[in-house]
């Protein structure tokens, strides 16, 4: 999906994790090329994975390995 030589930039974060019943974790992945062309990637993490920033950012490094 990504392109090889352009920058990936990644974040990830959770909110709420001291309440699990709202806890909610997300991470991103973005690219923009030189030609203009953006690309990304989001998931929100479904309430079976541990909600953590950590586990946030570690997703959000494998979805820009992804291709």
């Amino acid at each position: 999906m990504f392109e090889p030589g352009s920058v990936i930039y990644t974040d990830g974060s959770a909110k709420n994790i001291r309440w699990k019943e709202v806890a909610v974790s997300s991470a991103a992945a973005y690219q923009k090329a030189p030609n203009g062309t953006q690309r990304h990637m989001t998931i929100q993490f479904p309430r079976s994975i541990p909600q953590s920033a950590v586990a946030a950012e570690f997703m959000s490094l494998s979805m820009a390995c992804m291709r």
